[in-house]
């Protein structure tokens, strides 16, 4: 009887350390502000039971990174896909929501750099549509006072040629804020192997400038390596074991393949779930006509991607 309450002891010693192990990991979290400087409430938290509307840096690896909640999408060019709960279901819009520097310095987006207070949801969460389809439209921000009914959205504000905004680089890389280890690499059609939007502040890849030069400089290390691997193999085993240990990377290779095309189409298909709950009136740009919009009419529009990984 005593052992065993020993061992419910260590049972309940061990639950108590790592939860004080997480709660110290969320008070060391770095603080997410607003585009005008104010800090985003730290109300969120991972444990059972709790709420996950968590304000969390993108790239936490970064000195400065770009923030989006927990639940959303972060998008490499500094912005977020709203993918949590809105109604019970995740509205699948682009926003600027926050940045782990009070004074926005890059890499966060500067898309607002001139005069960030005079943006509409400076205090809050900034939105923006797409006013076109393809990779290379352009963007309007949305007014604050429609941000907080789902059903009352619409993109009437690409019928200002003053308020659409040109600078916003489409993404290539995508992943749940609250995961950064999982991501997903997509093409946008002509876009796709665009040059680098990190220097000027566009992006929030603060790494992706070296990217080619190293990429290729490993290539030719993994090459080298591999072929004096080969070479030791058919000195010093027999040709049948050589013949099988390469039919066994290929075997590992082609499983690795197919588990990441299986991502990506949960990701898509997530993504491009439909359901036709009203939000209010559209506006085609090019008829300049405005129209009932659901969530039937939007996932395209909201994000028309390819995911190279598919091929």
């Amino acid at each position: 009887m005593f052992n065993m309450f020993l061992t419910e002891s260590r049972k309940l010693w061990l639950i108590w350390t790592v939860l004080q192990l997480v709660a110290v990991c969320i008070s060391e979290s770095p603080t997410c502000y607003h585009l005008d400087g104010t800090p985003f409430p730290n109300d969120g938290t991972p444990l059972p039971g709790g709420n996950l509307n968590k304000w969390v840096p993108c790239n936490p690896d970064h000195n400065i990174s770009h923030c989006c909640n927990g639940v959303d999408l972060c998008l490499d060019n500094g912005l977020c896909m709203d993918f949590g709960p809105a109604g019970g279901v995740g509205d699948r819009l682009f926003t600027l929501q926050g940045c782990t520097d009070p004074n926005w310095g890059p890499p966060c987006p500067q898309y607002f750099a001139e005069d960030p207070n005079k943006v509409p949801g400076a205090d809050g969460r900034v939105l923006l549509w797409a006013c076109s389809y393809d990779s290379g439209g352009e963007y309007c921000v949305g007014t604050p006072k429609l941000y907080g009914a789902v059903g009352t959205w619409d993109a009437s504000c690409c019928a200002d040629a003053s308020r659409r905004i040109k600078t916003i680089p489409w993404f290539r890389s995508i992943h749940l804020a609250m995961d950064p280890s999982q991501r997903i690499e997509v093409w946008q059609g002509n876009n796709a192997g665009s040059e680098d939007r990190s220097s000027d502040g566009q992006g929030n890849d603060g790494k992706a400038s070296q990217s080619s030069n190293g990429t290729s400089a490993g290539v030719g290390v993994v090459i080298g390596v591999l072929g004096a691997l080969f070479a030791f193999c058919q000195w010093q085993f027999p040709k049948w074991r050589i013949l099988r240990l390469l039919r066994f990377v290929f075997k590992k290779i082609r499983q690795r393949k197919f588990s990441r095309a299986q991502a990506a189409n949960d990701l898509e298909e997530g993504i491009h779930r439909v359901s036709t709950r009203s939000m209010g009136r559209g506006y085609d740009v090019e008829s300049q006509t405005s129209y009932e919009r659901s969530y039937r009419d939007s996932p395209r529009e909201s994000l028309d991607i390819g995911l190279a990984s598919r091929a």
